[in-house]
């Protein structure tokens, strides 16, 4: 090759590169000025959701804490229909268990009724057997001191 054209291609080499250095040295400043826009843009974006976010969430408390009363107040009454419910029942259950236990006393005071009664009459039997088994002790007692005077006399 010949020397002319080396040093025309080494020249053509060297412009390509000061264009291609001037070039990306273009290139360099827009893409940092894109670069430091974009940053803006998204600082502004994060800032505008961060807002968003803050009054979704505020919303949502808000929500919440009135669910939560809701339920507090369903959760009371339900207690208090289910207080009146128990009471009701049990009151019924005991009204169950007192009618029940009435009969069987009342069937435990007649048994001790009839048991008093026959008590009575033997009571009175005996009595009157007592009485006889007197009579026969006095008359037996008279008989042998009859006797015993009879055989002292003889």
């Amino acid at each position: 090759m010949d020397v002319e054209l080396i040093a025309y291609l080494d020249r053509r080499f060297d412009e390509l590169r000061a264009e291609i250095a001037a070039s990306a040295s273009g290139l360099r400043e827009e893409i940092a000025a894109s670069a430091s826009g974009l940053r803006e843009e998204i600082a502004a974006s994060a800032s505008g959701l961060r807002e968003e976010i803050a009054a979704s969430a505020s919303g949502l408390r808000e929500e919440i804490v009135a669910g939560v009363s809701g339920l507090r107040e369903e959760l009371r009454t339900d207690l208090t229909t289910l207080r009146a419910e128990i009471s009701a029942d049990t009151t019924r259950h005991i009204g169950v268990v007192v009618e029940h236990f009435t009969a069987k006393l009342e069937l435990v005071v007649e048994g001790v009724q009839a048991v008093d009664q026959r008590l009575d009459r033997l009571s009175d039997e005996m009595r009157l057997e007592f009485q006889k088994v007197d009579r026969r002790l006095l008359r037996l007692h008279a008989l042998v001191g009859a006797r015993r005077r009879r055989r002292r006399r003889h």
